[in-house]
């Protein structure tokens, strides 16, 4: 319980923390475990891990279905495999495996109607108007619109359900409407340390503000979010917004560099898990270049080429002629305009970069 409530208030490596105790202490506890499991792979798809996120919903499913006669099919069905379901749609999305996720929760919207079950049709309906939206497909969101909210629905659940109508009234240039209802629920994440809500609002408010040509209200805002979500390390967050937010990224990017490395660092594996996604798995020159602190020196270059083709300090000195020491400081100054702490580090960024 402390787990998930550190978790829905977006203290992503405290929850990690509790459900890694829960995981100790299951030992044969079929139900402790899958909700230890269940837990962890919320917590690494936040963080962009996703196949460890897959590996721990796998086994949440497998548990479920293995003790379904022991521990009862209506806890089973909808207090384990539902949401892991739900959560394992989410999974196929991030991948991009776009028609999987669709297949995923319309097996769960149908489950959800015939058991009549309102909250977990209402959960997977929300899931489905987020893929339409990452489609470009509004008429669904629309035909989402048009149903009657869950009255029943808790205080957290309509925050969620605003959100995301916030989300459609953006994608639909609404954006008064959209920072009005944003606007109502920002002093209350805040007040009640709900980090993640918080987080989102800032991110959907930077949305709002670059549709409407407010540039400079969008990177504050977003920047915001940026310095909410260092900390806990969010990425999913972020990368679920897609195409608009990257590109406001990389021009918020260039806002950074007088900023903190902690920050600047972080903001570059946001772009670079961007670039993934689009499959830009190396980046061209001038976005190499707009993920620099600041541009390596030619002697950098030289030492960096030498660095990731496996060469020791020593080899490198011997083999550039030049002394073990500036050899040293070049490298120490290589780790901080890539922001990496390794050689190996170093050498993945450079590749990545396409600084070789």
């Amino acid at each position: 319980m402390v787990g998930e409530i550190a978790l829905q208030q977006g203290r992503l490596h405290q929850a990690q923390q509790y459900y890694r105790q829960l995981l100790v202490t299951a030992k044969e506890n079929p139900v402790d475990q899958m909700a230890a499991r269940l837990g962890l792979a919320k917590v690494f798809y936040e963080w962009n891990q996703l196949a460890e996120a897959e590996q721990n919903v796998a086994q949440v499913l497998e548990l479920g279905k293995a003790h379904l006669d022991e521990l009862g099919t209506y806890f089973v069905e909808v207090g384990v495999l539902f949401p892991g379901s739900l959560l394992q749609a989410r999974l196929y999305q991030a991948r991009g495996d776009l028609a999987r996720a669709q297949q995923a929760l319309q097996k769960l919207l149908a489950f959800a109607q015939e058991h009549q079950l309102t909250s977990l049709y209402r959960m997977a309906q929300m899931q489905q108007v987020e893929l339409a939206l990452a489609t470009g497909l509004l008429p669904s969101v629309e035909d989402w619109q048009a149903t009657s909210p869950d009255e029943a629905a808790s205080v957290m659940q309509q925050e969620r359900e605003d959100l995301l109508c916030a989300r459609v009234l953006i994608a639909r240039g609404e954006i008064t409407e959209a920072l009005r209802l944003l606007g109502n629920w920002q002093e209350e994440a805040r007040t009640w340390r709900r980090l993640r809500s918080e987080l989102e609002i800032h991110v959907l408010q930077s949305l709002a503000y670059a549709a409407s040509s407010r540039p400079v209200q969008a990177r504050h805002a977003l920047k915001e979010a940026l310095l909410l979500a260092q900390p806990e390390g969010f990425q999913r967050l972020f990368l679920e917004k897609g195409e608009q937010l990257f590109t406001l990224f990389r021009t918020l990017f260039l806002d950074l560099r007088e900023e903190p490395e902690l920050l600047v660092s972080y903001a570059r594996g946001l772009l670079l898990a961007f670039a993934s996604l689009k499959g830009e798995h190396q980046a061209t020159p001038h976005t190499a270049l707009a993920l620099l602190l600041e541009p390596l020196t030619e002697a950098e270059r030289r030492v960096l080429s030498l660095l990731a083709r496996g060469r020791t300090n020593p080899e490198i000195a011997a083999t550039l002629v030049v002394s073990i020491n500036t050899v040293k400081t070049q490298v120490q100054s290589i780790f901080r305009k890539l922001g990496v702490k390794s050689r190996w580090e170093a050498s993945e960024a450079a590749h990545r970069l396409d600084l070789l």
